[in-house]
């Protein structure tokens, strides 16, 4: 967090309390202003820790200083000549909470803007999207001189799919055939055109098999040449059986597999928009400010394969680098830092995905969430601008304490968080509209706090998933490696223990306005002499909790509302904070993907493991 006229980072949790205690004043609990509808059938996630990036301002008359969010003027535009955040409300009807929904146009998609400010001269296009040519291990020998052959064919699929990754168990005998690395074998289409596969268990007689083309209620067959004296390694090829980013997913915003290895611009392997590298708020290419020496933006670093381990992509493999630099004394950051992050080069398509979203990344930390002292440490998020940008967006004074407490509700996160020396939790977040209340900004979180053994220098997936046209809630989900976890039953917002303690909007009772510290429920501890406790009672988000966790009973939910987009980029290693970005990641990150839809667990399990989502049970029979 910075504060105005200090870019010095500040620890997000210092100015948390602030936001959680004073930023809502329409949410009741139990005595609290309500916030929300409640639900007996949800078992949700944990939300995270947050804080301010500016200084609390006193709440400022909106009388006669133009429209406020209170009275808006519908359907008008703002000062951007974009329409505000008032929306139509999501659809009744809804795809059941754990199914993919269908493709939808999404009502109203919000602002669109020419991307992150200071961003310079225009940009060269990135090329036209092709797919990489495949080196056949054999051309022009079909067979590859393996003698024996036999057929695998496929069935069960109900419509169309390309290049779809099939598992198959091989009988004994072509797997005793095959060799003791499974290295003699070979599949071809009918016309001879070679059909990549990938073995993950040879002992077992397991491979993937990437079949060209099924056709629904049809049997796909492919040859299969196998057995003989001579290995044809090359047609065990993982990078040429397996996906790095969904390239066939419905609704896809934007993937990218950072394969560059050059440059300071990536661009996407399934959409148009790209990104660009900065240094903290200047655009890499630029003379540095923060920085004597530009830090490198590539490694060759890459996951390990959820489906063998010793397996992973390597040609032409690139991710992005986010190493801790010194900065310059001059640039008012904490040294060593981490100043480089990617901004895209527009806010669409990425602010169309308003009633659903996907996001889903690989990230390697090189260091616990805490160990530069301020926190967090964040993978990708939509930023939020600076407080003239979103003043204008939302139709309100600068100094309206809606606008000063919502500079870091991003539309939405991935990131980890650490509150102590070696412990770190991953979090994601959205913010529904209007995106003025803490309590529209949930969070979902890990359960455990993981040390460094378990987290440093590892490979993890990240992902969340959010379908504000579920019913009776939202679905707002995280995927952390092979976990799942849901809102609001893994919950985690400040105070301490799930419990929510709104504003108080009458000065009369005497709470400090703007607060100057933590405000506590009376039945915690208040953390030093002196510190203001709540002005009303407080409450659990979910009755029934213990230390925080739901035992029983129903949980308070944020507004059943489409996700709020004002004017900003997608940012890949940082958190953009009031036009900011700050609170970076310090390690690598690889292939990213943004849909504009929900996903079931079953459908992301698929993108782990590198493959191509197939919801229907295919059979595949191998006949030697």
């Amino acid at each position: 967090m910075t504060r105005p006229g200090d870019r010095s980072l500040q620890t997000r949790g210092r100015w948390l309390w602030a936001i959680v205690l004073c930023g809502a004043s329409t949410l009741t609990l139990a005595g609290c202003p309500e916030r929300g509808a409640l639900s007996t059938d949800d078992v949700p996630e944990k939300p995270k820790d947050v804080a301010a990036d500016e200084e609390m301002l006193e709440d400022a008359s909106t009388a006669d200083e133009g429209p406020s969010m209170d009275a808006p003027d519908a359907g008008a535009p703002d000062d951007l000549g974009v329409t505000g955040p008032d929306v139509a409300p999501p659809s009744d009807t809804a795809p059941p909470a754990d199914a993919p929904a269908a493709d939808r146009p999404t009502a109203d998609a919000g602002p669109a803007d020419s991307g992150p400010p200071d961003s310079g001269p225009p940009r060269p296009a990135c090329p036209p999207i092709v797919a990489a040519p495949r080196t056949d291990p054999c051309p022009g020998a079909p067979a590859c001189g393996l003698p024996t052959r036999g057929v695998l064919t496929v069935t069960g699929a109900s419509a169309a799919y390309s290049d779809l990754q099939v598992r198959v168990v091989l009988p004994p005998a072509v797997r005793t055939a095959s060799g003791p690395e499974c290295d003699k074998l070979v599949f071809r289409t009918a016309s001879g055109a070679w059909a990549p596969h990938f073995v993950t268990d040879c002992a077992m007689g397991v491979l993937w098999v990437r079949v060209p083309t099924l056709v629904a209620g049809a049997p796909a067959t492919l040859s299969m040449h196998y057995g003989g004296s001579t290995p044809v390694p090359a047609a065990n090829s993982y990078d040429d059986t397996f996906d790095r980013v969904p390239m066939h997913a419905a609704n896809t915003l934007g993937a990218y597999t950072f394969d560059e290895g050059a440059g300071s611009r990536t661009c996407p392997a399934v959409g148009t928009v790209p990104f660009d590298a900065y240094i903290h708020q200047t655009p890499y290419d630029a003379p540095p400010v923060d920085v004597a020496v530009r830090p490198p933006l590539w490694s060759t670093l890459s996951p390990p394969s959820l489906l063998n381990a010793s397996a992973r992509f390597t040609r032409g493999q690139h991710s992005l680098n986010f190493p801790s630099v010194p900065v310059l004394k001059a640039s008012g950051l904490s040294s060593p830092n981490r100043v480089i992050n990617w901004q895209s080069a527009s806010s669409a398509p990425f602010n169309t995905a308003r009633t659903q979203l996907t996001v889903g990344v690989w990230v390697k930390p090189e260091t616990p969430s805490n160990h530069f002292n301020d926190n967090f440490q964040t993978v990708v998020c939509f930023g939020m601008p600076d407080q003239a940008t979103r003043a204008a967006f939302w139709r309100l004074p600068e100094t309206d304490h809606r606008i000063v407490d919502n500079s870091i509700f991003n539309p939405w996160a991935i990131f980890f968080r650490g509150d102590g020396e070696d412990d770190t939790l991953y979090q994601g977040n959205s913010c529904v509209e209007p995106c003025t209340d803490v309590m529209q900004y949930a969070h979902v979180t890990t359960v455990e706090p993981l040390t460094s053994d378990r987290l440093v220098n590892q490979w993890h997936f990240l992902a969340l998933t959010i379908d504000t046209t579920a019913r009776p809630h939202t679905v707002r989900r995280s995927f952390y490696d092979g976990h799942t976890y849901d809102y609001p039953r893994d919950l985690n917002l400040f105070p301490p223990g799930g419990r929510y303690c709104p504003a108080d909007p009458n000065p009369a009772h005497g709470q400090p306005d703007p607060l100057v510290g933590p405000c506590y429920p009376p039945d915690l501890p208040d953390g030093g002499a002196g510190t203001p406790t709540c002005w009303q009672p407080c409450s659990y988000l979910c009755p029934g909790t213990v230390d925080g966790m739901v035992a029983s009973n129903t949980c308070v939910h944020p507004p059943e509302a489409p996700i709020q987009y004002p004017p900003a980029p997608v940012v890949i290693g940082a958190d953009m904070n009031d036009g900011e970005p700050q609170l970076g990641i310090n390690g690598v990150v690889d292939d990213l993907f943004i849909l504009g839809r929900a996903v079931s667990p079953a459908e992301m399990d698929a993108y782990r493991e590198r493959r191509q989502y197939c919801p229907d049970t295919l059979t595949a029979t191998v006949t030697p």
